[in-house]
């Protein structure tokens, strides 16, 4: 739990500190192919997005339809990994 709050603690001062532009860099580099950085990279995607942050939004929710684009590719790489170890 303590960690949780860290973690949380330096996603608000994170969130506080960096610029718009930086936020769409970040977006444009999603999704991330590597399993241990993309489930918290996804996941602080995902938190953003559940609280309506407006910098990842954009003004008129200008950038939603590349927020969802990332969670279908997401999507996507989890079935088709999904069966890929099934077949095996």
């Amino acid at each position: 739990m303590i960690m949780r709050f860290l973690l949380w603690e330096k996603y608000v001062i994170f969130i506080t500190i960096v610029s718009t532009q930086v936020i769409l860099a970040w977006l444009s580099c999603l999704p991330i192919k590597d399993l241990i950085e993309a489930k918290v990279v996804h996941e602080l995607l995902c938190s953003m997005v559940e609280r309506s942050d407006t910098v990842l939004l954009g003004p008129n929710n200008q950038y939603l339809p590349k927020i969802v684009s990332v969670f279908a590719e997401v999507l996507f790489m989890c079935i088709v990994s999904s069966k890929v170890v099934r077949t095996l």
